[in-house]
């Protein structure tokens, strides 16, 4: 297969395909692959760490500052910063007790007066009604992006298919009528088929790491500390299995939706036809893995200083955004308070602003992002098609001549 073509295709295709670059948009703003990039208030002091004291020397753990003393003769004692001088204490042993510092228990008594006390009817209505409100709403929004994401990502890959065979670029309404089609159906069937059941075995095994935990019910501290510490070896170990294993079927699943759309084979046949692929040609869809993880490596590194550069359309999004939920959020809070309520109808229409502000906002990297899931879906695609025609190209093997008196 010769590489180089493909991601000059790939490319060509990305710039001068530019109808594509809505669904691209979709593609971006119903993935959460780029969840972390936008974490900004996150961060591990490597100051911090755990001091656990032992009868013959000390250990330090990297994590949340805790001083834990394993020395006493009457059990064990974690001492957990929470004021300067007042530290949250954990006292165990045959007995448990913990001593709070008096801000923090003064404001949980408060809170447990308040929840105690007779709540009055309508402001438990108009919490009942809220939650069921935000709850719906959410899910809406859910089910909504998880339609769009399977028909964007059916129409990216079936007008890469067609550009490739006929040369010729659809029109928008030609490109979403290919994705609201079948093949957005097996996409979600291939998905679930494929990922339920290794959540499903990645859960059991989670939970089948955190086993060691038991040992705290001995009421030995140590084996309680060493349960804790197997268990975070353990948990850790499975994460990392789960992001080798997400990173392999993340290929497979490119083949199999290829396989799907280019030659338009239900779910299970999708799947065995991909893995067939992939097994034959083992060297180039690795090699294409490889070049796509090279494009999300440099759309990393040229994430900040561009994200500089458009710090004016940032500004502009912020803008624009703020006055179209506004522009949402008054008529429709006023047109839903004649049946909900004035706070119901506030919830109502505060959420579905939200839903609004949030993607204008962040538009431009959403723009970005989608040129990236879009250039990556036209290797595959591409490189689907090439492997398809070696392998159609190939010559059948002769049949061996039978043996005399066979």
């Amino acid at each position: 297969m010769n590489h180089t073509d493909v991601l000059k295709r790939s490319w060509q295709i990305l710039w001068s395909y530019r109808i594509l670059w809505i669904f691209g948009f979709a593609i971006a703003l119903t993935t959460c692959t780029w969840q972390g990039t936008f974490n900004l208030g996150e961060r591990y002091d490597s100051g911090q760490r755990i001091t656990v004291h032992l009868e013959k020397g000390t250990l330090f753990i990297p994590g949340f500052k805790a001083d834990i003393d394993l020395t006493r003769a009457d059990g064990f004692q974690v001492l957990i910063p929470y004021e300067e001088g007042q530290p949250i204490v954990i006292n165990g042993g045959e007995t448990w007790s913990v001593d709070l510092p008096w801000r923090m228990e003064r404001d949980l008594e408060e809170l447990a007066d308040w929840l105690s006390g007779d709540i009055p009817p309508d402001v438990s209505e108009i919490i009942t009604g809220a939650i069921v409100i935000i709850v719906i709403a959410i899910g809406a929004i859910f089910l909504l992006a998880t339609v769009t994401r399977y028909v964007a990502n059916a129409s990216a890959i079936l007008a890469v298919n067609e550009r490739a065979k006929t040369g010729q670029k659809a029109s928008f309404g030609r490109v979403l009528g290919m994705g609201f089609s079948r093949v957005a159906w097996r996409f979600f069937l291939i998905d679930l088929v494929i990922r339920l059941p290794l959540l499903l075995l990645f859960l059991a095994l989670a939970l089948l790491s955190l086993s060691p935990l038991a040992l705290w019910t001995t009421g030995d501290p140590k084996a309680g500390l060493f349960g804790l510490t197997a268990a975070g070896f353990l948990i850790t170990g499975v994460i990392l299995l789960a992001v080798a294993v997400n990173a392999v079927v993340g290929v497979l699943m490119a083949i199999f939706r290829r396989a799907c759309a280019v030659e338009k084979l239900g779910a299970l046949a999708a799947i065995g036809r991909g893995f067939s692929v992939a097994r034959h040609n083992l060297r180039d869809v690795t090699l294409m893995a490889i070049f796509a993880f090279a494009a999300i490596i440099a759309w990393v590194i040229l994430f900040i200083p561009v994200v500089l550069l458009l710090t004016p359309v940032f500004l502009a999004c912020l803008f624009l955004g703020g006055l179209v939920a506004l522009a949402i959020l008054l008529p429709l809070a006023g047109a839903a308070s004649l049946v909900l309520g004035d706070v119901l109808a506030i919830v109502l229409a505060g959420t579905i602003a939200l839903a609004v502000f949030v993607p204008i906002i962040a538009a431009p990297i959403l723009f970005l992002s989608g040129l990236l899931h879009l250039y990556i879906s036209n290797l595959w695609t591409l490189s689907y098609r090439e492997l398809r025609a070696i392998e159609d190209a190939a010559p059948i093997p002769a049949p061996k001549p039978a043996l005399a008196g066979v």
